[in-house]
């Protein structure tokens, strides 16, 4: 059918146009079954097209020629929650539910509808069963995340964002290989981002700002111009120490939103503590060791010890000018010593270096 093409291509408005124009001319002589694929497809290009009373206007009209059509009554739910007419979204479901089955995408659909209505305790509940009827159904995570944030359940709510960022990084790598509609397409990176801006959230309440900060990074990395992503990572960086890290990040946000009197204060704020532990500390110095957990039964499975899995030991400069080239020492008791040289650029305020061992003991000179 040439309206489903065009469909297909998102030419919404001229199916519409087309639609229109042929029901109008030979809707009468058309069968029940021609007359229900065009309605169909107009129902579509109005959907599409954020057209909702449109659209639910047609799936009732095809309901009226057929109320056995499953898919039209999935549809026309569809475009009830779209129009938040709730209540008739959840009439609708259960009646098409009623003697059937149980189905973990309608049980799925009844849980969205009740965390659009702010019922964390239900949406929970039916979200959890639909994803017991089918495991697979990822696309469950980010509204059980919703529906467990709405319950103040913060541990239960960060477990299911970060399965949903993952899962939308899935689909995300899918949509760059053509496998999805230019709609999805367009929606995807901006539920990523808001899953990201809820885990941050979450996590910053949770106090774990190390996994706060890896958000806020990630946030900034798809997204530069987050100012609020900075502010987080300044917030996150500065409860971890790492100061001078915590002044970029509140000076591009700043910069971003020069406004903000918030912005503003903490970015005055980490520039004096900056500005006493210039003057108190070391040139350089140890911020943090960043390690994965290394165990001596792995040891075997690589032929080198260089190809063991890498930590990093980032340090500060804690000085606005360049370090001559200086020399770290990195002790590994279990197998050899190690020493590593750089040298320090003026604009960096981090060097990061790898070290191959769990224990390690470390001095700078």
């Amino acid at each position: 059918m040439q309206l489903a093409a065009m469909n297909e291509l998102g030419k919404y408005s001229e199916v519409e146009s087309q639609a229109t124009a042929e029901l109008g001319s030979s809707a009468a002589l058309m069968s029940r079954e021609v007359l229900i694929a065009y309605r169909k497809q107009l129902a579509k290009a109005f959907a599409m097209q954020d057209n909702h009373s449109s659209a639910e206007g047609e799936y009732n009209t095809i309901l009226s020629l057929n109320a056995a059509d499953r898919e039209a009554s999935e549809l026309l739910i569809e475009e009830l929650i779209a129009l938040a007419k709730y209540d008739a979204a959840s009439d609708a479901l259960h009646k098409l539910m009623l003697g059937k089955e149980e189905n973990a995408n309608y049980t799925l659909t009844l849980g969205r509808i009740s965390l659009l209505k702010s019922n964390g305790g239900e949406a929970v509940f039916q979200l959890e069963k639909a994803l017991s009827q089918d495991p697979s159904l990822r696309r469950a995570y980010g509204f059980l995340a919703d529906a467990y944030a709405l319950s103040t359940n913060n541990l239960q709510a960060i477990k299911y964002y970060v399965l949903a960022i993952q899962y939308t990084d899935e689909q995300l790598a899918k949509t760059g290989q053509g496998n999805r509609n230019k709609r999805e397409a367009a929606e995807l990176p901006e539920e990523r981002l808001r899953f990201l801006r809820a885990a941050t959230k979450i996590y910053a309440e949770l106090q774990n700002h190390k996994e706060a900060l890896a958000m806020n990074l990630r946030l900034i990395k798809l997204k530069d111009s987050d100012a609020a992503a900075h502010y987080g990572a300044g917030q996150a960086s500065m409860q971890l120490g790492r100061v001078y890290n915590s002044v970029e990040h509140f000076r591009r946000a700043v910069v971003l939103d020069p406004t903000n009197a918030t912005y503003d204060s903490a970015l005055k704020s980490a520039e004096k503590q900056r500005n006493d532990l210039m003057a108190s500390s070391t040139p350089l110095s140890i911020a943090d060791v960043l390690v994965n957990e290394i165990f001596p039964s792995i040891y075997k499975n690589y032929s080198d010890v260089h190809q063991l899995p890498a930590g990093e030991i980032v340090l500060t400069n804690n000085t606005e000018s360049a370090i001559s080239p200086t020399s770290l020492t990195v002790y590994c008791s279990e197998l050899m010593s190690t020493q590593h040289r750089f040298s320090a650029k003026p604009s960096m305020q981090k060097q990061i270096l790898s070290c191959a061992f769990r224990h390690c003991s470390m001095s700078l000179f």
